[in-house]
C-alpha cells in the first residue's frame, strides 16, 4: 500500500511540475525571483496539507491571511498575459490594418 501511495505521489507532482511549468513558460515567468517549479509544487501541497491538519485541529491562526495572500498571487499570476492572448491580440491588430 505505500508503495502504491508513494508511486502515486510521485506521479502527481511530476503532472503538477509539468502544469506549473507551461503555466510560467506561457507568461515569460522566470529568473531568481521565483523558487524551482518543484519547489513550488511541494510548497503548494505542504500548505495545503497544513491547512488541512489545522482546520481538523480547529488551529486558525494566520489562515485566512494565508489564503488571501494564495488567492491575491494567483489572481496576479492569472492576470499575466500569455503568449497565446498576446499572440491573438497582434494576429487582430494585423487584420484590423
Amino acid at each position: 500500500m505505500r508503495s502504491e501511495i508513494a508511486r502515486f505521489g510521485k506521479q502527481f507532482r511530476t503532472t503538477q511540475i509539468k502544469i506549473i511549468e507551461k503555466f510560467f513558460k506561457d507568461r515569460n515567468i522566470a529568473g531568481k525571483d521565483w523558487p524551482s517549479t518543484a519547489s513550488l509544487s511541494f510548497m503548494m501541497e505542504a500548505l495545503s496539507r497544513t491547512m488541512a491538519f489545522d482546520k481538523a485541529l480547529r488551529v486558525t491562526q494566520g489562515n485566512a491571511d494565508t489564503q488571501e495572500f494564495v488567492r491575491r498571487l494567483i489572481k496576479d499570476l492569472e492576470s499575466l498575459p500569455s503568449a497565446k492572448s498576446a499572440e491573438a491580440k497582434g494576429s487582430r491588430r494585423k487584420r484590423a490594418s
